[in-house]
């Protein structure tokens, strides 16, 4: 029996996004991220935070690496991807177990933005290069410029049939954080969530 039919995939996702949320809170309010700033340096900002949530929130066993380089098999040369963020684990077999989470900037300007979250973002997922043989993942949106409404209308618009749209779970407006989800299909039914920060204050 698997980590994932055990459902400890769950409770140690449900961990996860606590540390993501936490963090997201703190790198909006501590840190001024320009208009302009590019990804890798928001994700370096992020990641310490990140790495001060997992301490306090007491996840020991758990690893929090940048630029993970994924392989399609243990020993292929190349990597397929590399997801800006994974949080690394070992099972009860002593299998690593790893939770991709992908960042992208979010900027209401001529599409681009948008385009490159669902098409270098979402895609990934949906192709089963990040993520691959685990039933969810998690995306980061970083919001540089424009509203969330026309950001979100922008993102959906982007995104081809069959896969949903994204949906709000809750959120934040205080904090500036908001949370969404969407489904598709892969080998199984996965599930996407998606936090979203607003750093455009």
């Amino acid at each position: 029996m698997g980590f994932s039919d055990l459902g400890l995939w769950k409770d140690q996702e449900l961990k996860i996004h606590t540390c993501i949320d936490g963090a997201l809170e703190k790198l909006r309010a501590e840190v001024k991220i320009d208009e302009n700033a590019i990804e890798d340096f928001i994700s370096g900002k992020l990641h310490r935070y990140l790495l001060n949530e997992k301490k306090r929130l007491k996840l020991r066993a758990v690893q929090i690496v940048r630029q993970f380089a994924i392989y399609e098999e243990v020993d292929s040369a190349k990597p397929i991807g590399y997801p800006d963020i994974a949080y690394c684990w070992d099972d009860f077999d002593s299998n690593q177990i790893e939770y991709h989470v992908e960042c992208k900037r979010l900027k209401f300007k001529d599409g681009l933005f948008s385009s490159n979250y669902v098409n270098k973002g979402i895609s990934r997922y949906q192709k089963s290069f990040y993520s691959n043989g685990h039933p969810s993942g998690t995306m980061i949106g970083y919001i540089q410029k424009g509203s969330e409404v026309e950001l979100l209308d922008e993102v959906n618009s982007f995104i081809p049939d069959p896969v949903s749209s994204l949906s709000l779970e809750y959120n934040s407006a205080e904090r500036g954080i908001s949370k969404y989800k969407q489904n598709f299909k892969t080998s199984t039914l996965f599930q996407l969530s998606h936090f979203w920060v607003n750093l455009s204050q």
